[in-house]
This record gives structure tokens, C-alpha cells and sequence, in this order.
């Protein structure tokens, strides 16, 4: 509803003039609910990533009855609620009504995110206040000067800038991040207000369930007060009650809020096919969890991966009371398991009929599914262990399909004692027309062909290319200046569809043009005078880093190492050889000499005649 300025507050204690103490005036809702009109509500919840970002307001305001969906892992840093308490934060009570220090921590927050190139997530910051708003605008501001890098992120050129917004005008915003700066909290003389602006008046609960729900991934609160400062005995007002327990929720979870345990009971495990099925996991050595959720829909049956607390590996669905819960076919057999495919989960089902006519078989089955994926976790576990080299070198071989021996084509025919020809050609990036960019929404169903042509487009310009670089170059055709995780998931829709299509050929993180064979693959392309053709060392394959260290074996017949990591490096335009650079291209020089493409001698590198 909209609001009313300048109004002062009720009778309660501590109770100041406040220009966003708002009063509700009948809104269309209500309107329409007084004269009878019919409702509908929309109970299936899609934007959260994580369950403990939607759990809290679902408890509080919408009966329980929203259609949440769990993750397969606890709350992280990267996802769900999490609690900063900013034990030295005071809140200048009387005079500019702001806490500077949470400010502070607030930005430093989002710059290190923004400045941290594994952290892709869009970013807002909300706040109780529009004094609290206006600082942290000003220190952003501030920042930005100082740290040239984050301006872009700032500006609308983003396809989400971070924006600061507060309680009163953050509706129907919503980013990956969201920090949220309480301000409120102790005054210079360690006294605690309980007045907390909107939130003491009529209706302030509601600002503040549309606050805490604008995170699709995460919510990081930032209070220099905890729950136990709040004294719910000196207000009656309903969203100071509900904020005391939010501040508890971030901190410890859902046992915070009071009819959580209640609610779980109401829905204690069933002793049928569950159970059995249960039981019988758990002879083999399986550690299982059993209504796997707060809220919506539970998963029947959960197993613990034993490398990695607080994660599951497997989430297991039995045809019980809550597979036949669903309304339609298409909600019990499709949306769910998509929903849960889309938030991490490997899903098994098991069948009270197969079960019946042969158990054992069943549950050999559900055991081999599982020891699959634990697998396929050790073996990813390995992988980050491992080089990038030894990595590239599996996945491509993995992929090969050109000799009988999986990894050999990518040596067979490329790296020899004969010397190389001294021109290189240049790397050449793609230029997009604006035919193929006019599209609206690139998250719009009518936009794959486009897109899918747009990526055959720059792969068969650039063949090979990295995945991330490919990544990059199409977010730019589009316009788009942050690579989100929303948009690396459409990106990885479209490869798949490129890939089905026989477009596009993946070994590994490289995308190849069909019309090239890796194979034969021997160039070592250079920058052009254009910057979109210098490349970053992570941009460029392993493959051309390995024909690069054996062009220059073949020029100059025999190099100390670091001097061969230097001069491979210049020929991509890389003049100061960082650790980053030595670090990679030290890896192509030994895949080169673990291949047979050169010998290493007296602390020298040699080509193989």
C-alpha cells in the first residue's frame, strides 16, 4: 500500500519522528478481498536457490502453504541466510540517524565481491532506512572512485547493477545477493530503541517480508544488534515481534521460528514403504535423512555423502503419500523432479510395485545409482587436486574420437623436431552484426534459435575456444556486461542445444568447430591490434599453449625451462611473466615432454628429432 510521511508514530517508548514511519491506506488488495472477489494463490516458488531464503516468510505469512523446494546443501557463504553481527556498530540515534561502521563493512562486502571473478552473483543492498540508504550510496560512490574496476557494475551498461534500495521502495527488485544493513542497534550510550522506523507501524511486517525475499541465491544481514536486544515487552507491534525473529532465524537457522518444530512433528515419518526402504539403506552403511525440507514439499529419503558434511548425495522419492500429493501427472512426474534437477539434486525414485515383486533387485539397483554418484564426487574431488593440465589432457582425451588411443591425437601429429613456420596467423574475434543480437530477452524461450546460431557463430570464428571465453563473447553480442549465474545457466541451455545439434564439439572446457580436426590442430595464433583479439592465458587452450612451447623448441633448438615459458608467452603478447602465466604454461611445457614432443636434459628442453 502506499504510504503517508511525517507522521509520528504511536504512544510506544523511544518513539521519534521518522520521515519513513508510514501509515497503510486501503490498498486494491484488500479492496477486492472485503467485496468478495475471488482469490487464487500462486504456491509454487521458483526464485530461491536455497530453501532458508524463502523458509522464514513462509512460516510467517504465507500459512506454510508456499511449495518450497530443499537444496542438497546446508546454508554456505555462497548459499541461503547468513548473520554478520557487527559487535562495534552504533546507531546515531540523535543526530544522523545512520551506523556508519555497519555502512563501512556493508561495502567492503560488496566490493570484494565484486572485485572476486569467481564471484558472479548481481548484487542489492537494502536497508531499514533512507538515512542508511543515503550513506551506503555515498560510500559506494566513494569506492568506486577509489576502485575504478567496480564502476561498470554500477551503471545501467550491467545487466543488474547493484543497487540500494530501502524497505519502503525495494518491492519487485530482486538479485542473485542481497545485503541487507540493519542500522538499527545501540546508541553511543549502549541503549537499545525499539523503534525501528516502518517496521513499528500497522502493516510494517509486510515491508519487511518483501525485504528479506529479494535473494535468489543469498542473504547476507548485517546488524549490530542480535535478536536478544529486542524487548518485545516495550512494543506491541507486530513487525518489531517478526523482526526479533528473523535476527534469530539468520543466526541459527529454522529452529528459530516457533512452529517449526511443530510443523515437522505434523509430518513425522510414516511407518510404510519409506521406512522400509529406509531401513533397509541403512543396513547396507548408508547414512539417510528422512523428510529432507522445511516446508512445501519434502524429499522422502536423503543420503549423506560421507566425503562432504552437509551435503547429500542422492535424493530418493517413493510413490507414498507425498508422490501422490501432487494435483496433476505433470507436477508429480515433471515440475518437481526439474525443480530439484535445477537446484542440485540427483534424484532416484523407487516403486512400492518393483519393491514388492523383487526387493533385492530394488535396492541393488537404488545402491549402484548411488555408488555412481559418489564416484563421480571422489573423481571430481581428484580433478580439483589435479593440474588444469592433467585435467585438459583427460577431458579431451575423454572426448576424442579421431585414434584408438584416447589421449595420443592430441600429440600425433602436432608436435615434431621439425621447425616451425616463423608467420602466425592472428587470432581473429568474431564481430557480430546487429541481425544477430535483436532480441528483447535473451532469457525468452523465442530466443534460443538465435542465440544457439549466435554461439556456431563465434565457435567457428574462434575454433578452438575456451568455454568461458565463448561464454563472454556472447554475453557482449547481447549487450550484456556481467556474467551472472542466471546467464551462465541460459549459456549452458544453449551449448547443450548446440552440442545435440552437432554444431558445436566439446572436449573438455574447449568448443571446436565440426569442421576442424583437433587432431590436426598445429597453429599458435597471436594478438591482432584490436583488444577483443588479446587473449588472457586462461582464454587460451592448452592445446595452443603446447604447439606454442613446441614452435619456439623448434626455433630455437633447446631452452632452459623458464626461458622457454617466457618466449611461449610472448608469442600470445605476454610480456611480464606473472606466477599466474608461469604457473600455466609451465603445465604445457611438461605435458609436451610427458608426451614425447620434447626431452628435458642438464636443465635444458630440447625438441625430439
Amino acid at each position: 500500500p502506499p504510504t503517508t510521511f511525517f507522521n509520528t508514530l504511536d504512544d510506544e517508548e523511544d518513539i521519534e519522528l521518522d520521515d519513513h514511519a508510514v501509515d497503510d491506506m486501503e490498498s486494491i488488495l484488500k479492496e477486492c478481498n472485503a467485496s468478495g472477489v475471488p482469490a487464487l494463490r500462486l504456491r509454487w516458488h521458483y526464485r530461491s536457490r536455497h530453501e532458508s531464503l524463502i523458509t522464514f516468510s513462509n512460516h510467517h505469512y504465507y500459512q506454510n502453504e508456499l511449495h518450497t523446494f530443499p537444496s542438497p546443501t546446508e546454508r554456505s557463504q555462497e548459499l541461503g541466510v547468513t548473520f554478520r553481527h557487527i559487535a562495534e556498530g552504533v546507531y546515531d540515534r540523535g543526530g544522523t540517524r545512520t551506523n556508519r561502521v555497519e555502512a563501512e563493512r556493508v561495502v567492503e562486502q560488496v566490493v570484494g565481491m565484486l572485485l572476486d571473478p569467481s564471484d558472479t552473483d548481481s548484487i542489492g543492498i537494502v536497508t531499514f532506512s533512507q538515512a542508511q540508504q543515503n550513506l551506503i550510496e555515498d560510500l559506494i560512490d566513494q569506492a568506486s572512485r577509489d576502485t575504478p574496476a567496480i564502476e561498470t557494475y554500477l551503471t545501467n551498461d550491467a545487466e543488474e547493477p547493484v543497487f540500494v534500495k530501502n524497505l519502503e521502495n525495494v518491492q519487485g527488485d530482486e538479485r542473485d545477493a542481497i545485503i541487507f544493513s540493519v542500522g538499527y542497534g545501540p546508541d553511543h550510550n549502549g541503549k537499545q530503541s525499539m523503534n525501528f522506523g516502518p517496521l513499528n507501524k500497522e502493516g510494517g511486517e509486510r515491508r519487511l517480508n518483501v525485504a528479506v525475499t529479494r535473494a535468489r541465491r543469498r542473504l547476507i544481514v548485517f546488524s549490530s544488534m542480535t535478536s536478544d536486544a529486542i524487548d518485545l515487552r516495550r512494543t506491541r507491534a507486530t513487525g518489531v515481534r517478526d523482526f526479533k525473529t528473523f535476527l534469530d532465524f539468520a543466526q541459527r537457522g529454522p529452529e528459530a521460528i516457533p512452529d517449526y518444530a511443530e510443523a515437522t512433528d505434523d509430518l513425522e515419518f510414516a511407518e510404510g514403504f519409506e521406512c522400509v526402504v529406509r531401513d533397509a539403506l541403512i543396513d547396507r552403511g548408508w547414512e539417510v535423512d528422512t523428510r529432507v525440507g522445511s516446508a512445501g514439499y519434502r524429499i522422502d529419503l536423503a543420503v549423506k555423502d560421507p566425503e562432504q558434511p552437509g551435503r547429500y548425495l542422492v535424493g530418493i522419492e517413493c510413490d507414498g503419500k507425498a508422490y501422490h500429493s501432487a494435483h496433476t501427472a505433470r507436477d508429480r512426474d515433471r515440475t518437481r523432479e526439474a525443480v530439484l534437477t535445477g537446484l542440485g539434486w540427483r534424484i532416484e525414485r523407487v516403486w512400492s510395485t518393483q519393491w514388492q515383486v523383487n526387493p533385492e533387485g530394488a535396492l541393488t539397483k537404488l545402491i549402484e545409482s548411488i555408488e555412481s554418484v559418489l564416484a563421480e564426487t571422489r573423481q571430481a574431488e581428484q580433478k580439483n587436486n589435479q593440474s588444469p593440465a592433467d585435467i585438459a589432457l583427460a577431458e579431451e582425451g575423454t572426448h576424442s574420437e579421431n585414434t584408438e588411443d584416447d589421449t595420443d591425437w592430441l600429440f600425433a601429429k602436432t608436435h615434431t623436431a621439425k621447425p616451425a613456420p616463423t608467420a602466425l596467423p592472428t587470432y581473429e574475434p568474431t564481430r557480430l552484426t546487429k541481425r544477430d543480437t535483436d532480441i528483447k530477452d535473451v532469457y525468452a524461450a523465442s530466443a534460443d534459435d538465435r542465440l544457439a546460431k549466435t554461439l556456431a557463430k563465434i565457435v567457428e570464428q574462434e575454433s578452438p575456444i575456451v568455454e568461458d571465453l565463448a561464454m563472454r563473447r556472447l554475453a557482449e553480442g547481447f549487450r550484456i556486461t556481467r556474467t551472472t549465474q542466471r546467464f551462465r545457466e541460459r549459456f549452458e541451455q544453449v551449448l547443450a542445444r548446440t552440442i545435440d545439434n552437432g554444431v558445436i564439439i566439446q572436449r573438455g572446457e574447449v568448443l571446436w568447430s565440426p569442421s576442424q580436426d583437433p587432431a590436426s590442430f598445429t597453429a599458435v595464433r597471436v594478438d591482432g591490434d584490436e583488444e577483443a583479439s588479446q587473449r588472457d592465458i586462461e582464454d587460451i587452450p592448452l592445446i595452443e599453449q603446447v604447439n606454442a612451447c613446441a614452435y619456439v623448441l623448434g626455433q630455437q633448438f633447446g631452452l632452459p625451462r623458464g626461458d622457454l615459458i617466457r618466449e611461449a608467452g610472448k608469442l600470445f603478447g605476454i610480456t611480464r611473466t606473472t606466477a599466474r602465466v608461469s604457473e600455466q604454461l609451465d603445465q604445457a611445457v611438461q605435458v609436451l615432454i610427458d608426451r614425447g614432443g620434447a626431452l628435458e636434459s642438464e636443465g635444458r628442453i630440447t625438441p625430439v628429432s
